[in-house]
């Protein structure tokens, strides 16, 4: 049995009712009462199958494949209650998948946690060759975002889409064309790129155009700083969108009101959040949850990051050999570092 088919189960292995998954944390998958890490390893620089990874109590465990055919699987990861049971499930995108036989059209899959389900593949509604569906994601609760940022949406090469889904079912799909929808797509602008879930709206990033597009009962533009290159390259939400770019961490309520923001010098920002603050893990080996002041934290080529009630994680999949992630106990400072035998890109994506 797959780990994620036996997540809430007695020490003596048998299931119990669903109904335990309520003792969990937000971000507990095996029903443990303690929050996990996903890790994701695309392998071979997303050509390959790729593979998950569950860190849990200190131990590293592969998830089950959910698919095959997936290619790419974990270059994005996140978690959220999908099926509201309680215990917290595992989003991937696979973004180099076949579809329907449109190369790469992209995939994105649901590993339910805490229950005997099968894995959910959820793909847009009218695939297209090389759209990279999955290729970001944000999760919220039962609230799932994905971005195709390299689809011909409406005709236009790589202006790209995104598509929102609500308990495991695809329920919306947007363009920069949509009705409502502030501008219009143009070749690569790659509308996607990057995503962030609020309450009751979805971030998007389009850093290629220098824009972020807030779409909730009306879309808005953010307004981003004069000649910023990268705007909106990252992005994350915790009580009002975070967005990066240009050496900055810019701050938004939840209706896209601009609030201070924070300078810093280095470029790119690695962006993560969760109920107690965001961090920000800069490329010159510095992180930050404010109010406090940035501490320094040497780690080689961050390239993700996750921050849990408990800890933060950074993903370095350049790190030889294989990859390692790092995780910081906020209380103690103690350092723990994973590695996986056999592993390509070990912390390509990392959500908690």
């Amino acid at each position: 049995m797959s780990l994620l088919a036996t997540a809430c189960t007695s020490p003596d292995g048998d299931r119990r009712p669903a109904a335990d998954c309520a003792k969990a944390s937000p971000r507990d998958v095996d029903g443990d009462g303690r929050d996990d890490l996903v890790v994701g390893d695309t392998e071979q620089w997303r050509s390959g199958p790729g593979a998950l990874y569950l860190i849990s109590a200190g131990k590293v465990t592969k998830l089950p494949a959910p698919d095959k055919e997936a290619r790419g699987l974990g270059a994005t990861v996140g978690m959220g209650d999908v099926d509201g049971d309680g215990c917290a499930d595992v989003v991937a995108g696979a973004p180099y998948t076949d579809v329907r036989g449109k190369q790469a059209a992209g995939a994105a899959y649901i590993l339910y946690g805490g229950q005997k389900k099968p894995p959910r593949k959820l793909v847009a509604p009218t695939p297209r060759p090389g759209a990279g569906f999955g290729e970001s994601l944000a999760v919220r609760g039962d609230q799932i975002a994905i971005g195709a940022p390299y689809d011909d949406a409406d005709g236009v090469t790589a202006s790209g889409s995104v598509h929102l889904a609500s308990k495991g079912t695809i329920t919306r799909s947007i363009t920069q064309n949509s009705p409502g929808i502030p501008g219009t797509g143009e070749p690569y602008d790659r509308f996607g790129t990057a995503l962030a879930l609020g309450p009751d709206a979805v971030l998007v990033g389009t850093p290629y155009k220098r824009t972020a597009t807030l779409i909730g009962e009306r879309a808005t533009r953010l307004q981003p700083p004069q000649s910023c290159r990268n705007y909106a390259a990252t992005l994350a939400y915790h009580r009002g969108y975070v967005v990066s770019g240009c050496g900055q961490v810019r701050l938004y309520a939840d209706d896209g009101t601009p609030k201070p923001h924070l300078i810093r010098k280095a470029n790119p920002t690695l962006l993560t959040a969760s109920p107690k603050g965001y961090a920000a893990v800069w490329s010159d080996g510095a992180w930050q949850m404010p109010p406090a002041a940035a501490r320094p934290w040497q780690q080689p080529e961050p390239w993700s990051v996750a921050l849990t009630e408990t800890s933060l994680a950074v993903g370095m999949p350049t790190a030889s050999p294989g990859g390692a992630v790092a995780v910081l106990d906020l209380k103690s400072g103690n350092i723990q570092t994973y590695r996986v035998a056999g592993s390509t890109q070990f912390g390509d994506s990392v959500s908690g």
